[in-house]
């Protein structure tokens, strides 16, 4: 028996890597459309040079250190790939069920915060085809646990409410291009899968079930 040829999307630049993924019973890639955002060069404060980074992260050994270094590349990069989703669902006919979005490490970090983003500024009111993130963690996540703690969140119409008066302390509601409530969307329920490896060298596993539990 022959295969298809398979899907490839070639680097921009000098092939390093290879990533096989495969797709699942009844379904093919080729009507997929891959897009691999690239962070910006950006100031990295705990090393004193420049680097690759969607947000300033000063020690992932204690996320809440400095943590007021993360605010304006969460700001920027939550903001870009949200006009990422917009555009490549206005190819998709609005339909955002047909959009998956997940990232490693930071770029989970940002995917999950895209998610909330996406609550408070009402960019995009329904759900995502899913999320997927590998070996990441939530910035600000000891913020939510103290609110959920307090508030005794359990339904998800009070979780939209907590993440937009969150994300509004955090950023600014000057800096968001809010335009409707968020009470009207329905993207919280959008299915993630999180998993992380224990022996991860950079983020700890305890990091990474802390994102989890949100």
């Amino acid at each position: 028996m022959s295969f298809p040829p398979p899907h490839i999307q070639l680097p921009k630049t000098e092939h390093t890597h290879t990533i096989i993924f495969l797709h699942g019973l009844g379904t093919n890639f080729p009507t997929c459309k891959w897009v691999f955002p690239t962070a910006p060069d950006r100031w990295r404060t705990v090393l004193g040079e420049e680097q690759y980074a969607w947000f300033d992260v000063y020690s992932l050994d204690d996320t809440t250190e400095r943590s007021e270094l993360q605010v304006d590349g969460l700001r920027e990069s939550i903001l870009y790939i949200l006009d990422l989703i917009e555009a490549e669902a206005r190819l998709l006919n609005d339909e955002h069920d047909k959009i998956y979005l997940g990232g490693s490490s930071q770029g989970m970090a940002i995917a999950l915060w895209t998610i909330f983003g996406a609550v408070a500024t009402g960019r995009i009111r329904s759900r995502l085809a899913g999320v997927l993130g590998i070996c990441g963690w939530l910035p600000f996540a000891e913020n939510l646990e103290s609110s959920i703690v307090e508030r005794k969140v359990l339904e998800i119409v009070e979780k939209d409410k907590l993440v937009f008066d969150l994300f509004n302390r955090k950023f600014g509601r000057a800096q968001l291009r809010q335009s409707q409530s968020p009470m009207d969307g329905d993207v919280l329920p959008t299915p993630m899968f999180l998993s992380h490896w224990k022996d991860n060298a950079f983020v700890s596993l305890q990091l990474g079930l802390q994102a989890y539990q949100f």
